[in-house]
């Protein structure tokens, strides 16, 4: 991918306009993370799964027809840089509630399969697979996310999880001698005390 790739360019604007609206609604709440990839994967994989006026719409959100999207983000996860002194990984999964009730499309599932490498699960949506879920989290971020559902509602019926593991060495490390006390400008114009 190289900053001319058109592509890149439509997704990486969609990127800025996500993370603008989730900091107008959450940010102010104090500091947030949000990963542009994980929104583009999972609506991605929504994707594979609509029709009619759901998959204009996201065609629409993209720029690119969904099938271009999905066979995008699988090269970006082909081609994810790795070294010994640091780690990317891409993890999807989706989670389907284990009820008559729900049918869930093969092809579908065999379209999140090969372009995003989904790992799928049937299970009861009980206390055992909340545990399932969470520990899926754990093992796919290293540790880091090790709780991402507290309950399942009764509502819900299938959730679709993606998780980014990054792990880097700074290519220059901090030194002691890098880090003072000074003032911060906060975006209202009030100065803070900060290291």
């Amino acid at each position: 991918c190289t900053s001319e790739d058109p592509q890149a360019v439509k997704l990486h604007g969609l990127s800025e306009q996500l993370f603008a609206r989730t900091w107008e609604n959450c940010g102010e709440n104090g500091n947030f993370l949000m990963s542009p990839l994980s929104l583009i994967e999972v609506l991605g994989m929504v994707s594979e799964g609509a029709g009619g006026e759901t998959r204009s719409q996201l065609e629409n959100l993209f720029g690119y027809n969904t099938n271009a999207v999905s066979q995008y983000m699988r090269f970006l996860e082909n081609n994810l840089p790795s070294s010994k002194d640091s780690k990317l990984e891409i993890a999807n999964s989706i989670w389907i509630r284990d009820t008559e009730a729900l049918q869930v499309q093969e092809d579908f599932l065999q379209r999140v399969k090969g372009y995003y490498d989904a790992a799928v699960f049937r299970a009861a949506f009980d206390d055992s697979t909340v545990k399932d879920i969470n520990q899926w989290c754990a093992d796919n971020t290293d540790g880091m996310i090790d709780e991402m559902l507290e309950q399942i509602e009764p509502l819900q019926m299938m959730f679709l999880i993606n998780a980014i593991c990054f792990d880097a060495k700074w290519a220059e490390p901090y030194e002691k001698s890098d880090v003072f006390d000074g003032r911060f400008t906060l975006e209202d114009g009030s100065e803070t005390e900060v290291s």
